[in-house]
Formats: C-alpha cells, structure tokens, sequence
C-alpha cells in the first residue's frame, strides 16, 4: 500500500511550496491539509482496485487525477478557514490583475513625462506616447505578465484563472474601448465618427497588442517555472 501522506507531501514540495507558503511540517493546519488529501486519493486508489485495476494503474491515474495540487490544497484551506469563495477569488485574480494594470498604468505615466509631445497624429495621441515610447512601454508588459502570473499561481490558481489574471490590464483596456466605441454609436459623435480606422488602430495597439506581450511574460514564467520542478 502507498504511503499517501508521502506522496502528497513530495508533490507539494515539488510544486513550489514554499513560495506558495504551504509548509507542510510548519503548522497543525498544513499536516491536516496533508492528511485530507492522503485520505482523497486512498479513496480513489482502493475504488479502482476494487473494479480490477493493477495497483501500478490505479496508483497511477488516482495521482493524475488531482489537476492542481496548490489549487486543491488552497481550496481545503479556505474550506477549514471558512473563507469564501470571494477571498479566493481576490487572491487569485483580483489582486494579481490590478496589480498587472498599476504597473503597467504606472509606467505608462512615467514615459508620459518622460517623453515630449508626439508629433505623429492618430492613435498615439490616445496616451500622450510618442512612437518610440510606446515601444518602450510595450517591451516592459511581458515582465507585468510573468508578475501576475507568478502572484495567481502562487495563490493557487487553475490555470483560466492564472491567464484572466495575466490579461487583465488588456481585457480592462479592450472595455474602455468598447465603451468608447458604443458612446460614438449611440450618440453619433461627428467628431469621431468618421474616424473608424484610428478608432480600430487604437484597440490593436493598446489592447490587443499589449495582450499578446503580456502572454508571452505568462508562457515563458509557466515554461521556467516547469523547468525548475522537472
């Protein structure tokens, strides 16, 4: 028979623990975590040998079957701390994605007055960057993606979480436009309504684009993170 409490113990330290702030042997708390989990996957060990499975298979998919081993801890952590689903959810996207769009806001402030006064019209003028920065900006937003990311998966994110959280600055940035785009509909702008192309210009270069890098930080933090744990 397994020693399940090992074989938590192992996949939990391999999964960064300490980061995570998951100590097993620190706290009462972590070792019943330990101790809910062992007595999970005993569960679902001795159901698939009862239904004929070798025990090297059923040990097998009883350890598969745990999608994310921080994600399910963080989950019986919150149930034995009687946090809702909120707290969870504040720690998990909230906080990381606002944190991604400070920063990335932030910066952005910082070259506005860097920066002189574009000359080129058109969607640059939307934040006051001239070319050039706006490329300065631009190659910072994949280190904003790889902090958020780290910040969701440390909390114990699933993985759709850890990538809304990534994008968040963008996604926040795509509704400014759509609101933009709506108020221009609804009240037939002259001014603007002419000018559909810049309109189209302005959500690729400060959304779109700007997701796309702020993914790319995600991929390689995830790939790195996967290489320290192989």
């Amino acid at each position: 028979m397994p020693d399940w409490k090992v074989l938590v113990r192992e996949r939990l330290g391999a999964m960064d623990s300490s980061a995570a702030g998951f100590a097993v042997s620190s706290s009462n708390e972590d070792a019943e975590i330990v101790i809910e989990l062992a007595a999970h996957l005993e569960d679902v060990y001795d159901e698939l040998r009862e239904k004929g499975m070798s025990e090297s298979d059923a040990l097998s998919q009883a350890l598969g079957g745990v999608g994310s081993w921080r994600g399910l801890a963080e989950k019986i952590r919150c149930a034995k701390g009687g946090e809702g689903i909120m707290n969870t959810r504040t720690k998990t996207l909230w906080l990381p994605g606002l944190i991604g769009l400070t920063a990335s806001m932030a910066w952005m402030m910082i070259l506005q007055r860097a920066s002189l006064r574009p000359s080129l019209p058109g969607p640059w003028l939307h934040s006051g960057l001239a070319f050039l920065w706006y490329f300065v900006w631009l190659i910072l937003q994949p280190v904003f993606g790889a902090a958020a990311a780290y910040l969701s998966h440390r909390a114990g994110s699933e993985r759709r979480t850890e990538l809304i959280a990534t994008l968040f600055p963008s996604i926040v940035m795509f509704g400014l436009w759509v609101v933009l785009v709506v108020f221009i509909v609804v009240t037939r702008y002259s001014h603007v309504s002419h000018q559909w192309p810049l309109v189209l210009a302005g959500v690729f270069l400060w959304s779109i684009l700007p997701g796309f890098a702020l993914l790319l930080g995600e991929s390689l933090y995830t790939r790195t993170r996967k290489l320290a744990t192989s």
